[in-house]
């Protein structure tokens, strides 16, 4: 096999053959002071030679981009062609020399971080592992990615990429548009690498499914990475769309088998609300409704979908006659003021 350097010779001593050629093309028309039929015939001989090399070369399986680019500039630009390949060798050349390889380069977008007690309390903080003091000096990604250095930036990059959730889907946005092209590119191989993540665990999954195996745990593992990958913040409106339905079908199959089960009714729910389907939404959380518990997640989402329909005299119905219950399970103290006004708005029409 030609090593590098005896290629780069290679190439510049055919390119130097080209321009010779050419140099003694050009003066025989200056010596003639005409262009004679000989002329015009060594230079077709010349440009078909070169381009007949061209073509042995690829016929013989060499895919260097100079050699075809050597031949093609000799046969259409003649003496100026060969001369500038030569440039064109002797700096790629000289460039690579001091070039980072594009493993060392990609690398790097990602580096890996060496962690101790202290880093590792630090990123428990910073991605809210443990509730930050009210006088906490963490900063937030997106002021990270606004004030920060470019190390700062890359360092955010590599946590986010690392631990994806569809939070951090704003942070990506606002670095694939930073002024830093090296934030931009790193953000964009963060983007590229999180999809490629969701698409190889879809065909993981799908290779299951099509092996034969139909159990309601594949299907809800199905449902759950349709869905999240919708929520991931990534995706356009009608791509965003497309992974809701596909997980809606999945989790009718899991709903079947289990009609009660506030694991699967609460994401179908809402899916369906995002999707703009609330009438379906509330027959589906109708079975949890029956008896004299009900949950404030169902509560909820029952409320929200008959505010979607317009149905308010139903819902000061349902949260006065369980208005004291669900104030009681309910922690959110906005929640417990919606409950109250709700059902005095009830009160007072009756």
């Amino acid at each position: 096999m030609t090593t590098q350097p005896d290629a780069t010779i290679s190439l510049v001593g055919a390119a130097m053959i080209a321009a010779g050629a050419e140099g003694s093309i050009i003066v025989l028309i200056i010596a003639a002071n005409e262009v004679s039929p000989l002329v015009v015939a060594a230079q077709l001989l010349l440009s078909i030679g070169f381009a007949w090399w061209g073509f042995a070369l690829f016929r013989a399986g060499e895919r260097r981009l100079e050699l075809f680019l050597l031949a093609l500039s000799v046969v259409a630009l003649g003496p100026l062609g060969a001369a500038g390949s030569i440039m064109m060798i002797l700096m790629r050349n000289i460039t690579n020399r001091f070039a980072t390889p594009f493993d060392h380069w990609y690398a790097s977008l990602f580096p890996w971080l060496e962690k101790d007690k202290v880093s590792e309390l630090y990123e428990m903080i910073a991605w809210r592992g443990v509730g930050p003091a009210s006088r906490s000096t963490v900063t937030s990604f997106r002021d990270v990615l606004t004030f920060g250095t470019v190390k700062q930036k890359q360092a955010v990059l590599t946590m986010v990429s690392d631990r994806f959730q569809s939070e951090f889907s704003p942070t990506l946005r606002l670095a694939l548009n930073d002024s830093e092209p090296a934030i931009r590119v790193q953000a964009a191989s963060v983007v590229a690498r999180i999809e490629n993540n969701f698409f190889q665990r879809s065909v993981a999954l799908k290779r299951m499914q099509i092996q034969g195996r139909s159990d309601t745990v594949l299907h809800r593992e199905l449902a759950q990475h349709y869905a999240t990958y919708a929520a991931s913040g990534l995706l356009d409106p009608g791509r965003a769309n497309a992974a809701m339905l596909e997980a809606l079908d999945h989790y009718a199959i899991v709903l079947a088998a289990n009609p009660k089960d506030p694991t699967i009714v609460e994401p179908i729910v809402r899916l369906l609300l995002r999707l703009d389907r609330p009438d379906e939404a509330v027959q589906i959380l109708k079975p949890s409704l029956t008896g004299g518990n009900i949950s404030p997640w169902c509560a909820e989402l029952y409320t929200e979908s008959l505010f979607q329909l317009g149905r308010f005299a139903d819902i000061r119905k349902f949260l006065q006659q369980h208005e004291h219950a669900l104030r009681a399970e309910t922690l959110n103290e906005q929640g417990r003021a919606a409950i109250g006004f709700w059902a005095q708005a009830a009160r007072v029409r009756a």
